[in-house]
């Protein structure tokens, strides 16, 4: 390809350079180094025929980057004239429709393929989609915040008090945890706690990283999956704190806020790069896993600070990582693994459950607890 030819690149003249590749894969930053071409163009080309299903990615190279192949689909679209005729027009005015992927065959509709699930993972990290489920736990927080500081003139409890640093009776009487709610059987505090703050501080911070993580990991884990390990990490945020720090009669914990859940997403953020590093560049895998790092190393010191619950942080990342792992092999998996990951997913509420009736049988703690609810009862 001669200079001037490389400067009117279509679709039709790329798609011909891939196939001539030999052997393939056919490398972008070899042919740059070769021809004089616009890089941003070449991409938008490149990006074109691959969501048309004409060419896919391979395997990323350290010597020569990312590679590309044509596919089935793409030989066929080679050997028709009037196709590759409706390839020759500029990028702007391409109105091709064409298959976005190869038909799958009896295997890949049973499991995701490799290919499927490479084009998952560059779309979460290309193309992330707007984070709705994020956007509407966030407004339910902040919603729920407000009906606490109304709540505060009713109750004659000082506003301003609440908004900077929080009120214990305001924060149990909404649904905060504690042992003693749970020794009564109001079981809906396992929950209800992680919509609940002690003052905007601690509101804001925690809305704030839920927002830096919602809005790619709605996209990398879809939005129902997303909101799975939301709920399950706060679910194991409670039952970790009622387990290990259920407080006395005289001197209650009282659980509330969202990091439990934030712990669970910062988990399953991991969990998601492991089980796709091999589809994500090593130097965006290196970085990420660095600053994941460096994330968990603050919030771990974080969380030994007063009035913060380590039990809470540590029960919501470990039932964070659990759900993502489960999730991710019921997602892509063969029909037996969906089967076990969902079975499991389905018991994790009820091992909690079972974890916590137990603690309220046998420690000492909880024993006193059950008898001061008792009177109260």
């Amino acid at each position: 390809m001669t200079e001037s030819e490389s400067k009117a690149l279509t679709c039709e003249s790329l798609l011909r350079e891939i196939a001539a590749s030999n052997p393939p894969p056919w490398y972008p930053r070899v042919f740059v180094s070769q021809h004089s071409v616009d890089r941003q163009k070449l991409d938008e080309l490149l990006t074109e025929l691959r969501l048309s299903g004409i060419i896919q990615l391979t395997e990323w190279q350290k010597e020569f980057g990312q590679g590309y192949r044509i596919t089935a689909y793409g030989n066929e679209v080679l050997g028709n004239p009037v196709m590759m005729e409706r390839l020759k027009g500029p990028f702007e005015a391409q109105s091709i429709k064409l298959k976005t992927t190869e038909p799958p065959t009896k295997k890949d509709a049973l499991q995701t393929s490799a290919f499927e699930r490479g084009e998952i993972v560059r779309e979460a990290l290309l193309m992330p989609k707007k984070a709705i489920v994020t956007n509407i736990l966030i407004s339910l927080n902040l919603l729920i915040f407000a009906l606490c500081l109304a709540q505060c003139f009713r109750w004659e409890i000082s506003p301003v008090k609440f908004l900077f640093s929080g009120d214990f009776e305001v924060i149990r009487r909404m649904g905060g945890l504690t042992a003693m709610e749970i020794a009564r059987d109001h079981w809906t505090g396992l929950f209800t706690y992680a919509f609940l703050h002690f003052g905007i501080l601690h509101l804001g911070v925690n809305m704030y990283s839920l927002y830096l993580l919602g809005r790619f990991l709605e996209t990398a884990w879809g939005s129902g999956r997303f909101l799975i390990i939301y709920m399950l990490s706060i679910l194991g945020g409670s039952t970790a704190s009622l387990i290990f720090e259920p407080g006395t009669p005289a001197v209650p914990t009282l659980l509330a806020g969202a990091s439990g859940a934030i712990w669970g997403l910062s988990i399953s953020y991991i969990v998601w790069l492991v089980w796709n590093r091999t589809f994500i560049p090593p130097n965006i895998y290196r970085e990420s896993v660095q600053n994941f790092m460096i994330a968990m190393v603050l919030n771990l010191g974080i969380s030994y600070l007063p009035h913060i619950s380590l039990a809470c942080h540590l029960g919501g990342g470990v039932m964070g990582g659990i759900a993502a792992t489960l999730l991710y092999l019921h997602w892509h998996y063969s029909p037996s693994w969906k089967s076990f990951a969902f079975a499991m997913l389905s018991l994790l509420p009820v091992f909690c459950i079972s974890f916590i009736l137990n603690q309220m049988k046998n420690s000492p703690d909880w024993i006193a607890i059950m008898d001061v609810a008792k009177l109260l009862n």
